[in-house]
This record gives C-alpha cells, sequence and structure tokens, in this order.
C-alpha cells in the first residue's frame, strides 16, 4: 500500500499543455488534469521508465474515456506514439519509485522543519476590551449618524470625479495596447471584422491586467502548435478554458472600443490614433 499513490503536480490545471489539450479535446481543464491523473496512474502500474510496447494510442482513449486524449498528449509533447507502442515523456520526473522516494523525502524534511520552528506566543487581550457595554455601542451607532448627513455632498463629488477619473483611465489604456494588438495580430489572422474585434479587446485586457502575460503567450503558443483551422476561435477557446467563461464575458462587456481605433486596418503594424479616446 506504501507505493499506492502518485504524485499530483501543483498547478497542473493552469500548465500551458493542459490548457491546449483543453481546448483541442473541447473539455474543461479540471477534466483534462483528472484524466491525465487516471493515465498517469495506469502508467504507474504497467511501466518503470514511461515505455509501454504494444499499447495503441486507442487502448489510452479507452482508459482516459476521452476519443482523442493520446492524440492530445502527443500534440503537446506529453506522449509518444510509434508502431511499436507508446512512451510517456519525462516519466521519471514524477512517476516510478525514485520520484516518490524524492518526493516522501522532500515531505520528511518540510515536516522537520516545522518541528524545530519556534512557537509564536500570543498576548490575549485584556478582559476589558472584550467587555463592551449596551450603552457604549449606542453613543457609537449615534455619533456615527450625526456625519452621515455630512458625507452625502462629498459623496456624490467623489463619484462625478471617480467617474471622470475612469474615462480618462480607460483612454489612456488603449495608449498601453500597441505591442498587444501586434504580438496578438502576428498569430492571429483578420478574416472578419469579429476577429479585429477579438484582438483590440484581449489587447485591451492584457493591458489593464485582466489578463495576463503569461495566459495571452499560452493562448497563442496552443494556436500556433496545434494550427486550429479557425485561430481566433481557438484563441477565444483557450483564454475561455483558462479564465472562466463567465469571467471572460464580464470582462469583455465592460470594453468598448473608440471607432478609430476599430477603423485600423493593419493590426500588424498597430498604433493608436493621435485622437483615440
Amino acid at each position: 500500500m506504501a507505493g499506492d499513490w502518485i504524485k499530483w503536480v501543483k498547478g497542473l490545471t493552469r500548465k500551458r499543455e493542459v490548457v491546449a489539450m483543453a481546448a483541442a479535446l473541447e473539455v474543461s481543464r479540471k477534466e483534462v488534469a483528472a484524466t491525465l491523473m487516471e493515465v498517469w496512474e495506469w502508467a504507474d502500474d504497467n511501466t518503470s521508465d514511461g515505455h509501454v510496447p504494444g499499447v495503441t494510442k486507442t487502448f489510452l482513449d479507452e482508459v482516459a474515456c476521452i476519443t482523442g486524449f493520446a492524440d492530445a498528449m502527443s500534440t503537446v509533447g506529453w506522449l509518444t506514439i510509434t508502431e511499436a507502442g507508446i512512451a510517456f515523456s519525462n516519466f521519471d520526473r514524477n512517476n516510478g519509485k525514485s520520484a516518490k522516494k524524492r518526493a516522501l523525502a522532500a515531505d520528511r524534511k518540510r515536516k522537520q522543519r516545522e518541528t524545530v520552528t519556534p512557537e509564536v506566543s500570543h498576548t490575549s487581550r485584556p478582559k476589558r476590551d472584550k467587555s463592551e457595554t449596551r450603552e457604549e455601542k449606542r453613543r457609537e451607532e449615534k455619533r456615527r449618524g450625526t456625519n452621515d448627513h455630512r458625507c452625502i455632498s462629498s459623496t456624490k463629488s467623489k463619484s462625478v470625479a471617480t467617474e471622470a477619473q475612469a474615462i480618462e483611465q480607460r483612454a489612456g489604456r488603449w495608449l498601453e495596447t500597441p505591442h498587444l494588438v501586434r504580438k496578438i495580430a502576428a498569430t492571429i489572422p483578420v478574416r472578419e471584422d469579429r476577429d479585429r474585434k477579438l484582438i483590440l479587446t484581449m489587447a485591451y485586457l492584457g493591458a489593464d491586467g485582466g489578463i495576463t502575460e503569461h495566459q495571452l503567450n499560452d493562448a497563442l503558443e496552443a494556436v500556433r502548435q496545434t494550427k486550429n483551422e479557425n485561430p481566433p476561435a481557438y484563441f477565444y477557446t483557450c483564454l475561455k478554458n483558462s479564465i472562466g467563461k463567465s469571467k471572460l464575458l464580464q470582462m469583455i462587456s465592460e470594453v468598448t472600443i473608440p471607432a478609430d481605433i476599430l477603423a485600423v486596418e493593419n493590426l500588424k503594424e498597430f498604433e493608436v490614433p493621435t485622437d483615440a479616446g
């Protein structure tokens, strides 16, 4: 029973390979990650070095219960398929006896460090700080109430100023997008107006911080590796799987593309028009 386990790699659902597989198979990243664990569990029982002679990709699809799963693993570089059988890439990194020994040794060292960590003393608060009376609460509520009317006018003026600042920030954000627009357009072709809107929107969200540079790079790399027939749609699917459909749709709904920016034809050499915003 001591060896009846395999390692779960931290951040597996967010790895570039998992994102690409999820998009290719049209399933969630979590489903791909869970299925990978089942496949690697099977491999741990059937090979010591990652090579499994005589096994076909069809059989591995049956293990995964997802058609095309073996091909998807092969596309991202996690599986080699030949006429002689299959081979799992870097198998001894996380599987096999040696990998398990390394994991157990690391866990033992971590526990040893925890046992020698000095305890942090906690000073209890005086009992008088815990015994607030009802009368004190009433006096506090009364004091807060007298200040409410003073805050109303200032709150309105602050909201107007905040809205003006938000408009200015949105206009300024477009000035930070050119390198992202050119970067995305180098991989994603513009065949229709919606493709242009997609590139500009994702570049804006990248400049705004809604989409991280890592997520953009992973999605673009997945498009380049997979060579999908519809790169814009595949690019969107990769980001959706990485970020989450509802969150991405919410961010997209908050982006307004100025008409003069939308009119720029060559996104590969994109520059923000001087009167944009």
